[in-house]
C-alpha cells in the first residue's frame, strides 16, 4: 500500500519586495500563546496578506474574517517594518508538519533571511497544565536570565 505525499503549495497573493525580512511562526500549539501573539504583531504592523499555504491535509476547518471565509495557514507580510508572518486559526494535525515545512523550505525561503518559531510553555506533568508560577520558578534557577524588573542578571550557585 503506498502513501502519497500530500499537496502543499504556496499561493502568493502579492509581492514582497523587503530586504532580508524575518519569518516569525505562530501556528497553535500550547495554551495558543504564539497564535496570540502572532496575530498582535500582524495587527500592529498592518501587515498585509502575503498568500496562503494550502494542503489537503489541513482540517476541513473554516474561520472568518469581516464576514469572509479565511483559508486555514495564512502568511502576512509587510516591506516596511521587513516582517513575515505564519498563521493558523486550528491546531494542525502532526502529519502535517513535514509537507509544511517543505513547503515553507521549497516556496518560501527565498523571501526572508531568517525565521522565528514561538511556541509557549509545555504543559506541566505534574497538573496537566503550565503555571506561572512554576515557570517563573524554572526560569529564575537558569544561570544568567535578568528579569524584567531587574538589571542584575541572575546566577547559580
Amino acid at each position: 500500500m503506498s502513501q502519497e505525499k500530500p499537496s502543499v503549495t504556496f499561493d502568493r497573493l502579492t509581492e514582497l519586495e523587503a530586504d532580508a525580512p524575518t519569518l516569525i511562526e505562530g501556528l497553535p500549539g500550547h495554551g495558543l500563546v504564539a497564535a496570540i501573539a502572532v496575530d498582535q504583531i500582524t495587527k500592529q504592523l498592518h501587515l498585509d496578506h502575503h498568500g496562503n499555504i494550502v494542503s489537503e491535509d489541513f482540517p476541513p476547518v473554516t474561520s472568518f474574517k469581516d464576514g469572509r471565509v479565511r483559508d486555514t495557514v495564512r502568511v502576512y507580510a509587510r516591506d516596511d517594518p521587513p516582517v513575515m508572518t505564519l498563521q493558523s486559526d486550528v491546531v494542525l494535525p502532526g502529519r502535517a508538519f513535514k509537507p509544511l515545512s517543505e513547503c515553507i523550505l521549497e516556496e518560501l525561503t527565498q523571501e526572508f533571511e531568517r525565521a522565528s518559531s514561538w511556541q509557549g510553555p509545555p504543559p506541566s506533568r505534574k497538573t496537566g497544565s503550565a503555571t506561572c508560577s512554576a515557570l517563573r520558578h524554572r526560569m529564575l534557577s537558569r544561570p544568567n536570565f535578568t528579569t524584567p524588573t531587574s538589571n542584575q542578571a541572575r546566577t547559580s550557585v
